[in-house]
């Protein structure tokens, strides 16, 4: 793990596994799997072209606004308490809507 984590994970082994050179098949469990092939940024996807914008703040508070409060936003039966905070205060909603345009703005899945 140390070899990954050295250089800021700007290793060759680390590049070698997001362009999708190195194979997990047998090597780790399913979860970890997936997880190496949501974040390899192989060609067909580099070929994407990159958004230019992204999710602007307003769009970001708008979506959270008219979401029911007690809708749930995941497999543990979280609601959108936190998110419809959290859109309220235009400084975090700026920082989470960059955050949440970046994969479409790079390139790569987030599962």
């Amino acid at each position: 793990m140390q070899s990954i984590l050295q250089n800021y994970g700007t290793s060759d082994l680390v590049n070698q596994s997001l362009s999708g050179e190195i194979k997990f098949d047998d090597a780790v469990n399913e979860a970890i799997k997936a997880w190496m092939s949501a974040v390899q940024q192989t060609r067909k996807r580099m070929a994407f072209p990159p958004m230019s914008d992204g999710i602007s703040t307003e769009d970001f508070q708008a979506a959270f606004k008219a979401v029911p409060e007690k809708t749930t936003a995941s497999p543990s039966d979280l609601h959108y308490s936190i998110w419809k905070v959290l859109a309220q205060e235009d400084d975090i909603a700026s920082w989470l809507s960059t955050m949440m345009s970046l994969p479409f703005k790079v390139g790569f899945v987030i599962k």
